[in-house]
């Protein structure tokens, strides 16, 4: 209910130009017409039948905001930042101001909160929230920092570890990374990428064999198949098996990868730091002359 009034109040304050430019625009339409009949009465009811009209689109809209948006909430907030208090407001403010992607006004808004008086709980989401501006923001340092402190204040929500987890790999916080996967595990929370999210860690980690343990294990139980099955072959060509490097990355292409061009792009560039791009010019020969046929059916 207090999220239906705080966004009411919002809605009426930004239609108000509009309301009276509509009650105006009545009220000389009707003297236009037949001024005589214009009288104090005819004005009043114009008036009240805008402000009506406006009234109802008002509530209308924030009905409709609050039924779409509630459900979109995580488990983490429930009970946190309720009521009328000033930091409800500000972080049902900053909420809406990064659902618009306006990211330096919700940072804003979230660190002023930073600095109130809060409960555990509400500064863990508050930390998830600032965590979220900075990483679309493309600061994943100071995000990894951020999701970092919404674990200490034992937030409850186990998509925070694997956002540090991805946001320590970003700034090459690799082992740090290790450990939030491993405190995901042990939660007993499971995810199909998280075996393949461990092995990309550990091949950007410059550790081939840790990445084939990790991509095995998720292709033995199945879970992001294709994905597991390239990075076998990039774990390969970084540990120079050719062989090894080509069967699994025909396998990937097989069963259907999702982005090919991306992976082949990747692939090369692992092996050039590899230093063995010459030992895969021959085998990557098809897929040049492949890129080429489809620019010529193309043109």
């Amino acid at each position: 209910m207090a999220r239906f009034f705080r966004r009411f109040i919002k809605l009426l304050k930004s239609i108000l130009p509009l309301e009276l430019f509509f009650i105006v625009f009545v009220c000389l339409i009707c003297i236009y017409y037949d001024k005589n009949y214009f009288d104090a009465f005819t004005m009043a009811f114009v008036i009240l039948a805008g402000l009506l009209l406006f009234t109802l689109a008002a509530a209308a809209g924030a009905f409709g905001d609050t039924q779409e948006k509630e459900p979109l909430a995580d488990n983490a907030e429930k009970g946190c930042f309720k009521g009328l208090s000033k930091a409800s407001r500000l972080f049902s403010e900053g909420k809406e101001a990064l659902e618009q992607h306006q990211l330096n006004e919700a940072l804003s808004l979230f660190q002023d909160i930073e600095k109130m008086d809060i409960s555990q709980r509400e500064r863990a989401v508050l930390c998830l929230y600032i965590g979220n501006c900075y990483r679309f923001m493309g600061y994943p340092t100071n995000a990894a920092k951020y999701y970092g402190l919404a674990i200490e204040n034992k937030i409850d929500s186990d998509n925070v570890y694997v956002l540090a987890a991805r946001c320590c790999v970003s700034n090459g916080s690799f082992s740090e990374a290790m450990e939030y996967y491993n405190e995901l595990i042990s939660r007993g929370a499971y995810f199909d990428y998280i075996y393949t999210d461990m092995g990309m860690c550990c091949l950007k980690s410059n550790d081939p064999d840790g990445a084939l343990e990790y991509f095995t294990k998720s292709i033995e139980e199945h879970k992001n198949y294709a994905f597991s099955l390239g990075g076998c072959s990039l774990a390969y060509l970084m540990k120079k098996d050719i062989e090894k490097s080509r069967e699994f990355y025909s396998k990937a292409l097989i069963n259907n990868l999702g982005d090919v061009s991306g992976f082949r792009k990747y692939y090369r560039s692992v092996a050039e730091a590899s230093d063995c791009l010459d030992l895969i010019e021959e085998f990557m020969k098809p897929d040049k002359e492949e890129a080429a046929e489809e620019n010529i059916f193309t043109r």
